[in-house]
């Protein structure tokens, strides 16, 4: 990643876009959507681009700016098809302290403007560090498809409740549970069909309550490398752990699939190791869960995932086992089942 994608504070900051065809009448309606205060510059602007301006009530200069005039952007946008002005402007734009988007110029630009689905406050960015920006609106139409309009309904209701689950809830592992029940449950479907208050009285009664920490064990039976394989319900999974115990041959790219913040532990391969011993992963497991924690326990060995959940089942821990990925296999294993051990692992999969 050779840019970092980052939300800046535009509120009361200017932006300046300097451009006379329709690559500025793009920036300018995706600017005017921002808190920024906006000045165009267009020295050959079209009736378009005025009209354009007119709209959102944006100042017009129609001189080709100097560096006195950039002084004090936060963002020169330029949008000119002729190079040496690009550059000269860029130039300009650069020592009158300002970051620089040359439209379509990789070279000269210090920040790129992402693809972006807008579910106010909710936003969504797909950059490709200014490689394949046709890619990136296609990626974002796909993003758009899967987030209802009114997604953004969702993020100031957590907003606004936030405060009180701050107060009420101090662990910080329950508070982050607490948004994650909120926002996949029925809270949820009752803020997406616009009914506000029934969805408020709900969260209300959950604050209310004490469940109690929620341990689970997911095993997870990893079958191939490509994370692309992964199924839906793994992914998800992975994403909701808050410890990974993992075998050694399990790749480090299934892992970064994970959420970031979850602990990992990863099974030793040396003899010598106390983690390589059955009952030590399987005692781990069980204090985790009991301690509230879920906990993701991925192997590549179907043989291993059987035997430890007739372990943890035995210690009274409730067990979900799946295949992480749709593939087979991708090697061998020495494990030969016996119709009841066969049995009892197709019991154990959704």
């Amino acid at each position: 990643m050779r840019h970092f994608p980052l939300f800046v504070a535009l509120e009361g900051e200017r932006i300046a876009i300097v451009g006379d065809g329709e690559a500025a009448i793009a920036k300018l309606r995706l600017f005017a959507r921002t808190a920024a205060r906006l000045r165009l510059f267009a020295p050959a602007g079209r009736s378009e681009l005025f009209a354009a301006a007119a709209e959102f009530a944006v100042e017009i200069d129609p001189r080709e700016p100097g560096e006195e005039d950039l002084s004090g952007s936060r963002l020169v946008v330029v949008a000119l098809a002729d190079p040496g002005r690009r550059l000269a402007i860029a130039e300009r734009a650069r020592r009158a302290g300002a970051l620089v988007n040359v439209v379509d110029d990789p070279a000269l630009s210090d920040v790129f403007v992402p693809a972006i689905v807008d579910r106010d406050p909710l936003v969504v960015a797909v950059g490709s560090e200014g490689e394949a920006p046709v890619l990136a609106r296609l990626v974002r139409a796909r993003i758009e498809a899967m987030l209802p309009e009114r997604s953004g309904r969702l993020a100031r209701f957590a907003g606004k409740l936030r405060p009180q689950v701050t107060a009420r809830i101090l662990p910080a592992r329950e508070r982050r549970r607490f948004f994650e029940r909120l926002f996949e449950g029925p809270v949820a479907s009752l803020l997406l069909a616009g009914r506000e208050r029934e969805a408020e009285e709900l969260a209300q009664r959950w604050l209310e309550g004490d469940d109690g920490p929620r341990g689970w064990v997911r095993l997870l039976w990893v079958a191939s490398e490509d994370p692309d394989l992964l199924t839906l319900v793994a992914a998800e999974t992975l994403q909701q752990a808050d410890l990974l115990v993992v075998d050694p041959e399990v790749p480090v790219r299934i892992l970064d699939r994970a959420r970031r913040e979850a602990r990992r532990i990863r099974r030793c391969a040396a003899p010598d190791c106390p983690q390589t011993d059955h009952a030590a992963v399987v005692r781990l497991v069980a204090d985790a869960v009991r301690s509230g924690d879920r906990v993701v326990r991925l192997t590549s060995s179907p043989g291993r995932l059987f035997a430890e959940a007739r372990a943890l089942e035995a210690s009274g821990i409730a067990v979900t086992a799946l295949p992480a990925t749709a593939a087979p296999l991708a090697r061998p294993t020495d494990w030969r089942p016996t119709p009841e051990t066969a049995a009892r692992v197709l019991e154990l999969l959704p």
